[in-house]
């Protein structure tokens, strides 16, 4: 025995692996919720599930692949080698030989129980667990829309033009802006309110042209659009319904079309051609989407978008040409080349965010795309739809309201322009609504008695009150938590036997 009674025996290897392995977990789930946080802002589980599948990541952009390599690859291994040293130190030193192993079960215990508490914050799971209402609200609310109503659409046509503006909230547009002006002008929600399986992107997408929330199927999701062959095979979105009725339909994006299936979900209802970050920089050349993005930044996807529509206009078919920002993609966005020169004035009035900045940058992008509309005068003869996807997913752990709330500072941004139609401000509504809303902006002519779609899928207009008001918003979100056996069967093809799992 050494001086001081160190040992010298032989290192406990088996053991020594067992700190070093629980080390690396237990910090790797320490860092998921700040990881979370830091690169999504604001979750709903029913998003991580949607992407827990994810298959192809080759257009994850590289920062946050990097980022994901530094909390979930190189912190856990430094935390580990740095618990094994100490475990190592302790075996050396008699006294304290049979304490290692206990080391790696307290230093893993020590992280854990915060992270557990953390993530439950950062993916919202006491909204998603809250016990569910009773019934199939698929069964009880869906409105399937008819094939007839393709063939009332294709008469007197209207163009139409769909704006999503990443994480758009109404808070957001500056008073007397374009925007701002269009919103007292044309048709406007009061509150826009956003629902389960409508907080991100495609969950937006869906539930605005399809009118039904994008909901996983079971525990596991299995609702990834890269893990089924048509996505909501059997449902009838506004893709379909304007393909039918004989319109040119385009879509344009700033981000890679095949990511989480995008493209996929989009050819499937009704769209011939997708356009994403590698034609936008194909149409460019020299340019190149900023480096570590998601893809090309605004100004460049909207003067691209300028030539796709001024195309389709010169075409004697109606067109849908739906389009999609990027740069305020949450939780800090990405600020494009053509900024403006100062931070203007905070919106609120208190201390200058950065994000301010990058929406104004980015609406400004869109205020020209609708000048360049109105110069062509396409205005005339086009419906035009501009609205948030879903709010801004900010950082930070969630607030102490649940994520379908009555914030009025989270609503939806949202302005409807038709020919003609006079200035309406709707009391509240929410993304199931814009499908009937904008059929019946496409179909009514002055003079029609009654609109004509007043309800499709689980969206009301017209004289129908929206369920999200009708039913109240924390209600129905908690119905829409609920399994809906017809819900599933939207995504089983009517070509497959009765029966057959999605």
């Amino acid at each position: 025995m050494s001086p001081g009674g160190q040992g010298t025996g032989p290192l406990p290897w088996r053991r020594l692996l067992v700190v070093f392995v629980l080390s690396a977990l237990a910090m790797a789930f320490f860092r998921l919720p700040y990881w979370v946080v830091d690169n999504f802002g604001d979750v709903s589980m029913e998003q991580v599930l949607f992407h827990a599948t994810l298959d192809d990541v080759s257009s994850v952009p590289t920062g946050l692949m990097r980022s994901t390599a530094r909390e979930f690859v190189l912190k856990p291994l430094l935390w580990a080698l740095l618990v094994t040293a100490v475990a190592v130190g302790l075996h050396r030193w008699r006294p304290g030989r049979r304490h290692a192993l206990g080391l790696g079960v307290l230093a893993a215990v020590a992280l854990v129980v915060p992270a557990t508490r953390h993530t439950a914050q950062a993916l919202n799971l006491r909204d998603y667990f809250q016990p569910a209402a009773s019934g199939d609200w698929m069964a009880e609310h869906y409105v399937r829309p008819l094939p007839a109503l393709a063939t009332r659409l294709a008469r007197e046509p209207r163009n139409l033009v769909l704006i999503y503006v990443e994480s758009l909230q109404r808070a957001r547009v500056r008073p007397g802006s374009l925007l701002d002006r269009w919103r007292d002008g044309q048709l406007s929600a009061e509150r826009f309110i956003t629902l389960p399986g409508t907080q991100w992107t495609l969950g937006g997408m869906v539930a605005s042209q399809c009118a039904l929330p994008l909901m996983p199927l079971g525990l596991a999701g299995k609702n990834n659009f890269d893990d089924v062959g048509r996505p909501l095979a059997d449902a009838i979105c506004l893709g379909d319904l304007l393909k039918a009725a004989g319109y040119q339909t385009a879509f344009v994006g700033g981000a890679d079309p095949a990511f989480s299936g995008k493209a996929g979900f989009l050819r499937a209802h009704g769209f011939d051609e997708v356009r994403g970050r590698e034609d936008i920089a194909a149409a460019s050349p020299g340019y190149r989407w900023p480096d570590g993005w998601w893809g090309a930044d605004d100004h460049q996807t909207l003067a691209f978008a300028e030539q796709v529509v001024d195309r389709l206009a010169a075409d004697p078919q109606p067109f849908f040409l739906n389009l999609l920002t990027l740069d305020t993609h949450g939780p800090s966005g990405m600020p494009p080349m053509p900024c403006p020169s100062a931070l203007a004035p905070p919106l609120a009035g208190g201390k200058p965010d950065p994000m301010d900045a990058i929406f104004d940058c980015s609406l400004a992008a869109v205020e020209r795309f609708l000048t360049h509309l109105e110069r062509r005068g396409l205005l005339e003869r086009s419906v035009v739809v501009v609205m948030g996807d879903h709010p801004l997913m900010a950082p930070g752990w969630r607030r102490q309201h649940g994520q379908t709330s009555d914030d009025a500072s989270q609503d939806v941004f949202f302005v409807l322009h038709a020919p003609g139609q006079p200035a309406q401000r709707l009391a509240m509504m929410g993304h199931f609504d814009v499908l009937p809303l904008v059929v019946n902006a496409l179909s009514a002519r002055p003079g029609d008695a009654t609109p004509a779609a007043p309800a499709l899928g689980l969206g009301r207009a017209g004289p129908h009150q929206p369920l999200v008001q009708a039913l109240g918003p924390q209600a129905w979100a908690s119905r829409l938590r609920a399994r809906s056996a017809a819900y599933a069967e939207l995504w089983r093809d009517p070509s497959e036997p009765a029966g057959a799992q999605p």
